[in-house]
């Protein structure tokens, strides 16, 4: 073909062949046209490096150039303008031609694609002394070219970059404008992983292809510099070996042929070389349709809802956080189970209580271990079948659980439901430590005794006081008559011997009345029968 490139076009109107000469002379390409005369010029269309045929007049015509070119020659790209009412043409034909064009068509885009398999050529042509290398290079295009869903077609190459390399895997990837991050398009290995983005900051060796844009080679992976915070988890991985191939366009980059497998190698200079190749030629079909662009602006998307997922999760962290520290610092106890009894929180009221670390019980325990079993069972049943209705609350009362020390420890429980989904559900247990209040009401109850018997005292004393004045003065005026009487009488006679008695008497009266004045606490005694009366002989006064 010579340096200069040529271009056939057949059946192509010359008002379109003349506007497209126009601009292509400055790029020194000669345009060759042909029509019915194109079977008898066939050795001027094996010169040319690109064929533009229109496909839509006599296709079966057309058909015949394109197999007599294809047999006579492998190196020649050809590129089919095919009516948009007739694109199951491009199935049906599909191994004849390289690209292709809808018609109608405005003369620019005719142009543009011109454009696109000049390009190709150009890189083809530093390929072309090894005859896999082309083969390799036009089955990329070809596929790329003829892509109707992009992300299918760079699987495929994936596949056939890995298969030709004999590698595990070759991954293709889009760097977005952002600067923080990947994005995975295709993979070798998987062809549903895609538009999968992974943080800039995990692949070093990404960001030092990015910086040196060239190919970059680590036949080592556990000797590199690079990756020397990562080898442990590359070596995990079984990975050993790593080569990047830029994806440029001309002087922008676009991606990464991202190439990994797990024994250690040494690609020759003339592979790296040809790999570069193959990136040029995905560079131009990355900068050349609007997968990029989708791309990009998915990423775009995705960092944007990324940002608000990380705000969101923020937020939910600091929400969890401010909860969590309201249940471990609650005064009452608070255990949260699944819906099996399965202990999730312990806190720490709940660790005072009952004696256990939650490091001992989350996790590691059920509710049924801590309650009396038939309590928790039936309290877990209830909201098991009733975990869809509108009670979501139970007020269990006073119940005893189990310490770790095995004692019984007395409690009031509440439980209550939590989640009404399907998937989620808990029950969070809630209760207070009965014993100081138990203590408490014990307490009251002995000073509740002690109050009555001091107010039945002080009644008592208080009556004695007021009796003891109220018996006194009639006692004296007695006392006083006796006196007086046993003056007039004579000694030795029985009248002297009763007043004598009477004043005994009134005496001894006068000195229980006045023990009765100063009691302040008595005790009883026993009197006839089973009837007790108080003991007001007894100074020391205490109760039985």
């Amino acid at each position: 073909m010579g340096d200069r490139i040529k271009i056939a076009f057949a059946f192509i109107p010359d008002g379109i062949v003349d506007k497209l000469r126009k601009h292509l002379k400055d790029d020194d390409i000669e345009v060759r046209v042909f029509n019915e005369d194109i079977l008898e010029r066939i050795d001027e269309v094996l010169d040319c490096g690109l064929l533009v045929v229109d496909y839509s007049g006599d296709r079966g015509e057309a058909k015949r150039i394109i197999r007599k070119i294809r047999e006579s020659s492998e190196v020649i790209r050809i590129l089919i303008i095919v009516p948009v009412d007739q694109i199951s043409i491009l199935e049906k034909d599909f191994g004849l031609y390289d690209d292709y064009l809808h018609k109608p068509f405005k003369p620019e885009h005719l142009l543009y694609k011109v454009k696109l398999n000049i390009r190709l050529i150009n890189l083809f042509k530093k390929g072309l002394s090894n005859v896999e290398h082309f083969n390799l290079l036009s089955d990329i295009a070809n596929k790329l070219a003829r892509a109707e869903n992009f992300y299918d077609a760079l699987h495929l190459v994936a596949k056939r970059i890995a298969d030709y390399l004999g590698v595990m895997r070759c991954s293709i990837m889009v760097v977005p404008d952002n600067e923080k991050e990947i994005i995975m398009v295709s993979t070798s290995d998987n062809d549903k992983l895609f538009k999968l983005p992974l943080k800039l900051e995990k692949y070093p060796e990404v960001k030092e292809i990015i910086k040196q844009r060239r190919p970059l080679e680590i036949s080592d992976v556990s000797r590199s510099a690079i990756l020397k915070d990562f080898n442990k988890t590359l070596r995990e991985a079984g990975i050993k070996y790593i080569c990047l191939i830029p994806i440029n366009d001309i002087n922008e980059f676009l991606g990464v042929i991202f190439v990994r497998d797990n024994r250690e190698k040494s690609l020759p200079a003339l592979e790296l070389d040809f790999l570069s190749l193959v990136g040029e030629i995905m560079g131009i079909f990355f900068n050349n349709s609007r997968f990029l662009n989708e791309v990009k602006s998915t990423t775009r998307n995705l960092a944007s809802e990324i940002e608000s997922m990380e705000y969101t999760l923020s937020r939910l962290r600091e929400d969890r956080d401010f909860l969590n520290d309201l249940i471990q610092d609650a005064i009452e106890g608070i255990i949260i189970t699944n819906l099996d009894g399965q202990i999730l929180v312990f806190n720490k009221t709940t660790e005072k209580v009952l004696g256990y670390s939650s490091l001992e019980v989350v996790e590691k325990m059920k509710i049924q271990e801590l309650l009396p079993q038939d309590y928790s069972e039936d309290i877990i049943d209830e909201f098991n079948t009733k975990r869809f209705g509108s009670k979501a609350t139970i007020s269990m009362g006073k119940k005893l659980f189990v310490s770790k020390k095995r004692e019984a420890i007395p409690v009031m429980v509440t439980a209550r439901i939590v989640g009404r989904s399907q998937d989620f559900g808990g029950i969070i247990w809630q209760f207070i430590d009965m014993r100081e209040l138990i203590n408490a009401q014990e307490k009251l109850a002995e000073l509740t005794e002690n109050l009555e018997i001091a107010r039945k005292k002080a009644f008592t004393a208080a009556l004695a006081g007021t009796a003891a004045h109220e018996m006194n003065q009639p006692l004296q005026s007695i006392m006083g008559y006796v006196e007086l009487l046993t003056k007039r009488a004579k000694e030795g006679t029985i009248e002297y011997k009763y007043l004598q008695t009477i004043n005994q008497e009134c005496e001894r009266m006068a000195q229980i009345i006045k023990n009765i004045a100063n009691i302040t606490t008595y005790k009883t005694k026993e009197y006839v029968g089973s009837t007790k009366i108080i003991d007001i002989e007894d100074d020391e006064g205490e109760k039985e």
